[in-house]
Formats: structure tokens, sequence, C-alpha cells
């Protein structure tokens, strides 16, 4: 069969090779990349537009605009790698790429064998699927993200002259949501509802200063406006005591700002407002969620206990102990995370709060899938899915729907995994939630690899480790680089497996994702005793047993057949 070459700018597209090469040296491309630059030599000279670009590289595939954008600037730096001027690919803003060059076409001759789909050895690799706990994102501040120009229209059109305090917060929200798509993340439930409450004091503030930061805000100066609410609270916080209430208030309503741009000056923020109140319970729960975005899961846990112990309403209560829950299922301590969520529960039941009552059954219902438990899990999923549906809250919902998804998976109903999955996919992009986009695409490719459709589930893991690149997201990534860990072990590409997985172990130590650590250290076993190095295999389940074992994880039976098999010590 016949594949052809192309020649352009000094150097060569092997269509048969999937190779770059210039004089002798060669690049090996990946394939989105080499379909990237195929298609744009194909019609070199042409427009090709972004959604002919998805159209190729991701066939009926749900994927974002941050794909396109990721995939041509490796183009560009395949094409750099290989002496050609990268702007050889010219972007035509508003319209697609064109590939600015004269292109010759040559035919080689290569013989192909039949391509045989890779089916994994029963047990050996264990999948994982994501989207269980939003809070756990640790966020930098990427400011170079940019959203496409639909989104920036749609920032722009947030400048209207509604007066209602309601609306206005609304609109608020939405372009604070927008900055932070900007920022390179989405945020969480309860990071939103503390924005939403601390723009309302500012709406109705008589403080002059602070209705011109809400100006800045209108006209898009997030990091203005943080600036200007900072400088009151400074102003307050070293005039008088009978000023500390108002001064923590401001500080509160600063870190509320900058959650959205600068999750260090969050942090900061809402230190100063605890410092000055240490008995609130809304500084403490504030800065505790904070704190989870920010990875410091030690002293986040600290302060959730602290409320949980106080004589709290029990709306704030329900808070704190879900808080706790939720940071000692990350830690992997799932009994005392269920006795915590227990609580909680009660708590939430003497308000009737059904949007607190349903993100406490997500917690639960993620421990108990952990745990076998896939019936259970289910149940508690839909309930919450019917929860947030009443609520009428988008983001609660599309979080349940991502559970759902997922627990539906795991139980062989893939069909219908997929449609509730990308039902909460396209929440996600009607909120710019780049954070539910990257944990939606996980989970979708982790449903597909339990299909055994390898190919598929590659390009959604890897798009979802592309924008959790672009987050600075740890947990995202590590459940990302375990699945493609599996798929080069399917594949026989031990090295690269060995390489996903212990990048995936750096993160889960670093970022203390303790219930993750077991489930790596696994999937290393399965590797090395596919090497047929049966010391290593036996030595790294015998690490990840007691773990497993402690957490009561389905796992467990897997390791403890793995070792039988092998006859481990």
């Amino acid at each position: 069969m016949e594949k052809p070459i192309y020649h352009f700018a000094g150097v060569e597209l092997d269509t048969a090779r999937r190779q770059l090469r210039a004089g002798q040296e060669s690049l090996d491309l990946s394939p989105l990349v080499f379909a990237a630059i195929e298609h744009l030599a194909k019609h070199a000279n042409q427009v090709v537009s972004k959604d002919e670009l998805s159209d190729v590289l991701w066939p009926d595939r749900i994927v974002t605009e941050a794909s396109i954008t990721q995939t041509i600037r490796k183009a560009r730096a395949a094409l750099e790698d290989c002496g050609v001027d990268p702007a050889i690919i010219r972007t035509r803003h508003g319209h697609g790429y064109r590939l600015d060059a004269e292109v010759s076409v040559k035919n080689a001759e290569i013989t192909h064998t039949k391509r045989r789909k890779h089916r994994f050895r029963t047990g050996a690799i264990l999948a994982v699927l994501g989207g269980i706990l939003i809070t756990a994102a640790n966020i930098t501040d990427i400011l170079n993200w940019l959203l496409p120009d639909d989104s920036v229209q749609l920032l722009e059109e947030t400048q209207s002259t509604v007066q209602s305090t309601g609306a206005k917060v609304d609109e608020m929200v939405r372009l604070l949501r927008d900055q932070a798509a900007r920022a390179g993340y989405g945020l969480d439930l309860d990071s939103e509802n503390t924005i939403r409450n601390a723009l309302a004091v500012i709406v109705n503030s008589v403080d002059a200063r602070k209705q011109s930061a809400l100006s800045k805000l209108v006209d898009g100066d997030v990091e203005g406006a943080a600036l200007s609410i900072v400088a009151v609270a400074q102003d307050l916080d070293t005039a008088s005591e009978q000023s500390v209430d108002a001064a923590a208030d401001s500080w509160r309503e600063a870190g509320a700002i900058y959650h959205t741009a600068n999750i260090d000056e969050a942090v900061r923020s809402y230190e100063s407002a605890y410092r000055l109140r240490p008995d609130d319970p809304l500084n403490a729960l504030d800065l505790a969620f904070t704190y989870i975005r920010a990875g410091r899961l030690d002293d986040a846990l600290v302060l959730f206990e602290k409320v949980a112990a106080q004589d709290a309403a029990p709306d704030l209560k329900a808070i704190a102990l879900r808080g706790a829950g939720t940071v000692q299922k990350l830690q992997g301590d799932y009994d005392t995370a269920s006795a915590s969520l227990t609580r909680a529960m009660e708590a939430a039941k003497e308000t009737g709060n059904r949007r607190q009552q349903g993100l406490i059954l997500l917690q639960h219902g993620a421990i108990a899938r952990a745990r076998g438990d896939n019936s259970g899990a289910r149940e508690q999923f839909e309930t919450a899915v019917r929860y947030a549906e009443e609520t009428g809250d988008p983001h609660f919902l599309a979080e349940s729907l991502n559970n759902l998804g997922i627990v539906m998976a795991v139980s062989g109903d893939f069909d219908p995994a997929a449609l509730t999955l990308t039902r909460a996919y396209d929440i996600h992009v009607g909120r710019h939630d780049l954070a539910g986009q990257a944990m939606t695409l996980g989970n979708l490719g982790a449903t597909a690899l339990k299909q055994e459709d390898v190919e598929a589930a590659e390009t959604y893991l890897l798009e979802s480790v592309s924008i959790g690149e672009q987050l600075g997201w740890p947990r995202s990534i590590a459940l990302d680089l375990i699945n493609l860990g599996s798929i080069a072990a399917s594949r026989q590409q031990f090295d690269t497996a060995t390489d996903y997985l212990t990048r995936a172990l750096d993160i889960a130590v670093s970022a203390q994702l303790n219930e993750i650590h077991p489930i790596i250290l696994v999937n290393m076993g399965g590797v090395a005793r596919d090497q047929d190095d049966a010391a290593e295999a036996c030595r790294l389940w015998s690490e990840a047993l007691p773990l497993l074992q402690a957490m009561k994880h389905s796992a467990t039976e897997i390791v403890t057949a793995h070792q039988d098999k092998l006859d481990c010590p």
C-alpha cells in the first residue's frame, strides 16, 4: 500500500512511519500531532477551521477548543525541533489555521500487518475512574490561559444595567466563573457559594470604595477589584478595635474575589479574616475549603474539626463535618470519613437542606463504590441527582451526574454511563468549568478503557491530562496517568507504563492522595509481573495490601489473588 510523503520547508512528513524528517534526523510524532500536520499539509495555503480539525483529530469525540490549541502548539514545537519556523502554521483568529508553505507529494511503498486489538489480561491492571472529590484540586495561577472568542464576548455581555441585587450578584458570579476559567480552573460548589455570599455584601455596601471595586469587577478588572477591597480591609484592620468585624468582612470579600484568580492571595486574605475573628465558623470554613484547594489537607482538617466541635448552627455543622469527611477520604481514612459524613447527614436533615444532603451523599457513595458496593453507591448518586434537579443548581447536578456515570460504567452499563457523563460534560462546557471538563473527560476515558476501546480511551485521557496540566490539578492528572499506564501496559510498552505510573505515584505522595497511592502500587506490580519480575511484583503488592485493607477497598481481593498466583511470600 502506498502512503504519501509531504515535502515542505525543507522537511518531510512521512505518513507511513509517522515521522517528521530533516536531512538524516527524524522525529517520531504522537498520533494527534501527526494528524494535525498531515491535514494542514493536505490543505496547504488554505484556512482549515477549528471545527474541521476537531472532526479530523477527534471523530465522534467530545473535545474542548483548548485541545486544538494545545495540539497546534505541539505541532509548531515539532516543526521547530526540525529547524522549521513554527510560524509556518499561521493562526487566522476566528477562522482557524493555515500551513503557509509550498507542498509537494511523493508516495512510499510500505507493508502493513493487520492491526490487532489489545485485550487486557484479566485482573492484571486496575482501571480507575475519577471525579469523586472535586474539592481535592490544588489549583495554581495560570494566567496565560485564554477562552475562545465566544466566551470573551460573554464576559463583555455581563456589563448590563440590571438593578436587582440578586441579578447583580448572579452577573458577578458568572463573570468571576469566567475569570476562573481564564486563570485555568473551575470553581467547586463550596467556593462558588462563598463567592456569592461575599458579593451580595459588596453589592449592598454603602462604602464608596467597595462600590468602586464593584465597578472594576464589572469592567473585568478582577485584580483591581480585589486590591481595592484589600485596601479597605487593611485600613479597617489598623484603625481601631471597633472596626475588627468590618475588617474581617472585607478580608473575606477580598478572598472571595481572589479565589477566582490567585489561590495564594485567597489563602492570605482568608487567613487575615480568621486572624481577626477566629471564633466565627464562617471564617474558619472559608479558610478550610481554600486550604483544600491549595493542597493543605492537614490544615483544612484542623479547622473543620474545630467548627464541628463548636455549638454551631446545624447547617454550619453539616458543612464542617462534610469537609472533614472529604479530607479524611482523601487521606485514605475511610472509616473515619464515613463516621464524619454520617454525622454531617444528621445535621443536614435538621435543616432539610437538599443540596447539603446531596453533597454528603456524593461522598458516601464514593466510599461505597471504592469498597465494591456498586448498588449502594448507585442508589446514593441517583438520590443526589434527584436532589440536584430539585434545587436547580447546575453545578451540583453536573457533579452528581459525573458520579452516577462512574458507577454505571463500573457496573457495565456503558451506554447509559456515556450518556450521563456527556450530559455532565455539556453542563461544564456551558459554565466554562475547565476542572469539570477535565474530570468528565477522564471518566469517559476510564469508561472506554473498561470497554477495551483503547484508542478512544487514550484520546479522552490525553485530553484530560492536557487540561489538568493547564489547571495544575494533581489528582486529576494522577488518575489519568494511572489509566494511561494501563493502556501502555496492554500494548507491552512497559517502560512507558512505568513512567506514567511513577509520575502518578510522585503526585500522589506529594499531594497526600493516600486513597490512590495503593492503586498505583498495584498497577506497578502488574507491570513488573508482566515483565517476569516476580520479586518486584510481590514487593509492590505487599506494600499496597495493608493500605487497601485499612480502607476496606474492593481491590484487596484482586491483590490477594495476584499474590497467590505468584506464590508471593
